[in-house]
């Protein structure tokens, strides 16, 4: 799984019964975005993927050339499993 634009990395709490561990950072500009990684997104096109960054970010916030830091991460399901 991908997060762009991630606020919380780290974030942690007591009843929290699943955890993330990042596996890639790296940076990419929005206009290299593959096919590929907006379906990782949860998007089944790019086009689909514009649309809510601009409703997230507002209208004209697509800007091709804008560099983002990716995240990539997997679920880990317990404590024990977090190193």
């Amino acid at each position: 799984m991908t997060q762009y634009g991630a606020e919380c990395l780290g974030c942690y709490s007591k009843s929290t019964s699943s955890f993330i561990r990042i596996t890639s950072r790296f940076e990419q500009k929005l206009g290299e975005i593959s096919l590929e990684d907006v379906k990782k997104e949860g998007y089944s096109s790019l086009e689909e993927f514009r649309r809510a960054w601009e409703e997230i970010y507002g209208p004209g916030s697509w800007d091709p050339e804008q560099t983002v830091t990716v995240y990539e991460f997997e679920i880990v399901s317990s404590n024990s499993e977090v190193s």
